[in-house]
């Protein structure tokens, strides 16, 4: 479960040109809310109401991504298990902005380029095309069904994806509410269960209580973020650094630095990635005794990109003279952002005749020792 968390409304988007439930004007002007928006409208008046979709979905094509959007879901992409965006929004500007549907974004009140066959209950994408005027031609791919609905919570309906905001409340530490007037989401009940909350929006709104939060910008998103984005950053930096660590194991060749870090691995299989340029998986597993369940690489790159890189506690790497230049300079690229991970490094480095320190050693040693807040192992 994530340490902070974002929701947002509709304000957020309202600066990429989607109107708001509330502005004057547009869609919402042309229709009447009650008769397209509640429970029940698709029995009472159903055509109208998938006409209504249909034009904010062709509308959603054109629409863009704000400043806003760009920095929340960077901060989403680099603080991956850390914070946890939920937005009261149906629009795909996250999307567009880099995130991916469900995996990144919970969206509470559906998705609109999404339907949902009232037949078989399947959901699939049919971009901005109005239904009928799809790839599928109005019929789902599932069960051939022609009883196609908007796959959007209405006023009134169930929104079962309410029990996964609750679930990641219990572990935030810092709540952040952009763009939402509260009158559909207890922020207050929200805001006094976390111990440190945020509010964004553009003017106060007589249902949010603004002295329940540690403070509030009444300000455009885009204006706001940057201050929204320090409180984050300040706060995950402190939970994470200090946790990373750097252990060096040095020796002669054929003084046992490879059994060292193969025993650190063993003592946590589960939670450890092993980097090995100069031995392949099988011989450490059958000759050098690895446990089976550590996973092993044989190149930095292939670390950064294993899918389970931020999931582990220790990372072992044997030897740093093996590794190439490029790869070295990957590696120093990246060595920060491995220990906010709250990352244990234990690398294996060679002696000189003279027993003295390689220079890659000596230079990664001047870097860890300006970082602060590393623990010295």
């Amino acid at each position: 479960m994530a340490k902070v968390i974002i929701l947002s409304g509709a304000g957020l988007s309202a600066q990429s040109g989607i109107d708001t439930f509330r502005d004057s004007g547009g869609l919402w002007e042309e229709y009447d809310v009650d008769k397209v928006c509640k429970a029940g409208c698709l029995v009472d008046n159903r055509a109208q109401t998938i006409e209504f979709y249909d034009k904010r979905r062709a509308e959603l094509e054109t629409k863009k991504p704000n400043y806003a959007h760009e920095v929340l879901a960077d901060l989403k992409n680099k603080y991956k298990d850390d914070i946890a965006i939920i937005t009261q929004n149906v629009d795909d500007l996250f999307e567009k902005a880099g995130l991916e549907k469900d995996k990144d974004v919970i969206h509470l009140h559906g998705f609109m380029t999404d339907v949902r066959c009232e037949k078989c209950g399947f959901t699939y994408n049919i971009g901005y095309k109005a239904i009928g005027y799809d790839r599928f031609d109005g019929k789902c791919p599932n069960c051939g069904g022609k009883k196609i609905r908007p796959h959007i919570v209405m006023f009134g309906e169930p929104a079962p994806h309410y029990e996964l905001l609750n679930i990641e409340l219990q572990n935030c530490e810092l709540l952040v509410v952009i763009g939402t007037s509260g009158n559909v989401i207890g922020v207050n009940t929200m805001a006094n269960f976390v111990e440190k909350s945020i509010l964004n929006n553009l003017e106060p709104s007589d249902a949010i209580e603004e002295e329940l939060f540690f403070f509030f910008l009444y300000k455009k998103a885009t204006e706001a973020i940057e201050e929204i984005k320090e409180e984050i950053v300040t706060l995950l930096k402190k939970e994470n650094s200090g946790l990373g660590g750097v252990l060096f194991t040095l020796g002669r060749g054929g003084s046992g630095k490879s059994e060292q870090l193969i025993a650190t691995a063993n003592n946590r299989p589960n939670e450890t990635l092993f980097v090995s340029i100069e031995r392949g998986k099988e011989e450490l597993y059958s000759k050098r005794k690895l446990n089976k369940s550590v996973d092993v690489v044989n190149s930095i790159t292939q670390m950064f990109e294993n899918e389970k890189f931020k999931q582990y506690k220790t990372i072992c790497i044997d030897n740093l003279e093996s590794i190439g230049n490029d790869e070295y300079t990957t590696l120093l690229f990246k060595l920060d952002d491995i220990l906010d991970q709250s990352i244990y490094l234990h690398i294996s480095s060679h002696l000189k005749k003279d027993y003295k320190y390689h220079p890659r050693l000596n230079e990664l040693s001047e870097i860890l020792s300006k970082r602060e807040n590393l623990e010295d192992l």
